[in-house]
């Protein structure tokens, strides 16, 4: 029997290779390539960047999730090759960072300064000023989406694998892994991706039952004129494995 592919929990020291992994996956996506790093060719180590202080500030949040998924190289060592980012919704979210003593409630808000300052001091050269906001700018304009019923949720943020580990059901794994973690907790609980272009069939496959919303919904959504951004659902009932 075929060992599945090695999924953990990232830690700070793996956020400058997950940085690059995720800057690889999506250097030929419409939204984090086109729309955000429109310079990427003259400057390609700076998505790296752009990916790496996102990471930091979501790392320190207590109800985000960064999974690193994990290949080998020809001489057996470990690579950390794709990065995943799932993040609990709603009042069972809550219950993650209940706790006023974990250092992560410090340490956020002083990350998120420091990578401020970091931004300033090395911009993003490949990056649109004008749009390297966008997805805050969006988010209000379909947020509604996870209301009701479907406030209690597992939302999967970011997925991405390196394209020279791809085909290893890595990406799948970095699913199922929040799909585990809804089947795990307590009453009815969803799980919702918003799917890149050309992305909706593989998260049909992983399990996402139906798809109502888009990222780009709403009169003035930044988003607008972008293609895929379908929001992907798997109802409580619908569970299954992957």
């Amino acid at each position: 029997m075929t060992n599945r592919p090695k999924i953990r929990y990232a830690t700070w020291a793996d956020l400058p290779q997950l940085s690059k992994s995720l800057a690889q996956a999506f250097y030929d996506d419409e939204l984090f390539g086109d729309f955000i790093h429109p310079h990427r060719a003259q400057h390609p180590k700076d998505m790296e960047l752009y990916w790496l202080r996102r990471l930091r500030v979501n790392y320190c949040d207590p109800r985000w999730r960064i999974l690193a998924a994990i290949d080998q190289d020809a001489d057996g060592k470990e690579l950390v090759v794709g990065c995943a980012q799932w993040t609990r919704m709603g009042k069972g979210g809550s219950k993650l960072d209940r706790w006023w003593f974990d250092p992560r409630n410090l340490l956020q808000p002083l990350v998120a300064v420091a990578m401020r300052v970091h931004r300033l001091i090395w911009p993003g050269r490949a990056v649109d000023p004008q749009n390297e906001d966008i997805l805050e700018r969006a988010h209000p304009y379909f947020e509604h989406m996870y209301d009701g019923e479907r406030a209690e949720n597992w939302s999967l943020e970011w997925l991405g694998v390196d394209p020279d580990h791809q085909g290893k059901s890595l990406g799948r794994e970095l699913v199922r892994w929040g799909l585990d973690r809804a089947d795990e907790d307590e009453g009815d609980v969803w799980t919702v991706v918003i799917a890149a272009k050309g992305k909706d069939r593989f998260y049909q496959n992983c399990g996402f039952g139906f798809i109502e919303g888009s990222g780009t919904m709403g009169e003035g959504n930044p988003l607008a004129n972008m293609e895929g951004a379908n929001m992907h659902w798997r109802r409580p009932v619908d569970r299954k494995s992957v």
